[in-house]
């Protein structure tokens, strides 16, 4: 299982906003504790173990100062030979990610709705589905 997410941005975000409750961002605060639960103790009951792998890691390599397009490029590799892909509609970088696994066969691509994971592609699909935003 592959998810691609921005931890700075999440945690920037995830924090409940005490004096304007109306400007939290609930859904990056309850992501934020749902990843740390799930780096905490797993998935399913444990049965998979949850790791992150940030730019930091990039720290002494020709590409510390590039982490961006190093970890983007890294994460697009890992994704496409995922088991399970999720990701969003309104992503470009998703998109892109569901569409090749699409023509490389690998249906098990489910895009991560308000509502909960939906499947993304099937196996009578002739083409992904289009991108929008």
């Amino acid at each position: 299982l592959f998810l691609p997410i921005n931890r700075k941005l999440l945690e920037s975000e995830g924090r409940p906003d005490k004096e304007n409750p109306e400007k939290t961002n609930w859904i990056a605060v309850e992501n934020l504790q749902v990843l740390n639960h799930v780096l905490k103790n797993g998935l399913w009951n444990g049965r998979v173990k949850v790791f992150e792998f940030g730019s930091e890691s990039l720290k002494g390599t020709k590409y510390e100062d590039k982490p961006l397009i190093a970890g983007a490029m890294l994460d697009y590799f890992l994704a496409l030979n995922a088991k399970i892909f999720i990701g969003t509609r309104v992503s470009s970088f998703s998109h892109a990610l569901m569409a090749h696994r699409f023509y490389q066969g690998q249906m098990e691509n489910f895009e991560y709705l308000p509502d909960g994971l939906h499947m993304w592609t099937e196996g009578d699909m002739r083409k992904p589905p289009a991108f929008f935003c």
